[in-house]
């Protein structure tokens, strides 16, 4: 079952969850403790199956879009559509709120990160296309790719 998420504190203690479970994609713990905080203030779209909250998504709303902030799905729920089941709502819902785009910012290729390259194969597949790489928006490290799509 896929629903909104009000409550601030359930919001950042499902983020911690999750993202704990996923240190492959989320390993940096500054920026674990980062997403935990800011997802209070997002809009927070949960996914259960049987009682229990398996993934989310948090939208940050820009004036024309929602940047999808961070997205995870426990490890033991991969490859179930759960992923694209979030997304899709988190579209759909942007369109009853009137946005024309929908963003999300990953690491891109000139990384070699394996689990990213799924991630980007991930996007793709759901209609996102390349836009821009930012080489040190979050580290020369972790180069940022930010992804859009139409909706």
């Amino acid at each position: 079952m896929i629903k909104i998420v009000e409550n601030k504190e359930c919001k950042s203690k499902v983020c911690l969850k999750i993202l704990r479970d996923l240190p492959e994609w989320f390993g940096i713990e500054a920026a674990i403790q980062d997403y935990v905080s800011e997802v209070k203030n997002c809009t927070f779209i949960s996914f259960e199956s049987e009682g229990e909250v398996v993934g989310f998504i948090a939208l940050k709303e820009n004036p024309v879009s929602f940047d999808m902030y961070v997205l995870g799905v426990l490890k033991s729920h991969h490859r179930m559509s759960i992923g694209k089941q979030l997304v899709e709502y988190a579209e759909e819902y942007a369109k009853s709120s009137s946005k024309k785009y929908m963003t999300v910012k990953t690491l891109s290729a000139d990384h070699p990160d394996s689990n990213y390259q799924k991630t980007r194969l991930f996007y793709e597949r759901m209609g996102y296309e390349h836009l821009e790489v930012f080489k040190t928006l979050w580290d020369e490290d972790n180069p940022c790719l930010y992804m859009i799509k139409c909706i």
